[in-house]
């Protein structure tokens, strides 16, 4: 073979890999995954605001399953207002993304969005629980998942932990950490 065919050869090969990839990618048949990383995923605008929201907290560890028995668990994340008596309302949201980075809930449409007046506390769960009174609740399997906190205001605190759904007192609660944005400090 001569330095023309492998010139030629080359050349076709090319065009050939331009076309199928052109073909590819007009037709869907490139992967494309639903979430690059949940927990860095561009910000959603919360329902019934208009601005992007604010990623507050993080928490990994997240869990929901209905097992049988007593193998049940929830993750409930509780948050508080630190807005000033006659503040602004907050309207925050927890978003729950499964082991692989899927979004479980659409907080543009009201999944998981609470509004917080001031000095008020809220309470999301996965699942109902039988010992809290949940503002809100997913409804949602996560098995080994994380969760990102969004607000309007950075002026909320809070907690996030794994409990039976199904007792009163419950049989376990497990605090998880809630880490600041996306930066886990070391000991």
């Amino acid at each position: 073979m001569h330095i023309g065919q492998k010139q030629f050869q080359k050349k076709t090969l090319t065009k050939l890999i331009t076309i199928l990839g052109l073909v590819m990618g007009l037709t869907g048949l490139t992967h494309q995954p639903a979430s690059a990383n949940g927990l860095t995923d561009p910000l959603p605008i919360l329902f019934g605001t208009t601005k992007r929201a604010i990623h507050v907290y993080s928490v990994p560890s997240v869990r929901s399953s209905l097992g049988t028995n007593g193998n049940s668990v929830t993750t409930t994340f509780r948050c508080a207002s630190t807005e000033k008596t006659g503040g602004q309302d907050i309207v925050w949201a927890v978003e729950v993304f499964s082991s692989s980075s899927g979004l479980r809930n659409d907080v543009t449409v009201g999944q998981g969005v609470l509004t917080l007046p001031p000095g008020d506390t809220d309470v999301i769960s996965i699942y109902d629980t039988a010992v809290f009174v949940e503002e809100g609740v997913l409804r949602e399997f996560v098995s080994h998942g994380s969760a990102r906190i969004l607000a309007t205001s950075t002026k909320i605190i809070c907690s996030a932990f794994l409990v039976h759904p199904d007792d009163a007192p419950p049989t376990f609660i497990t605090p998880l950490p809630v880490i600041k944005r996306t930066t886990q400090k070391g000991h």
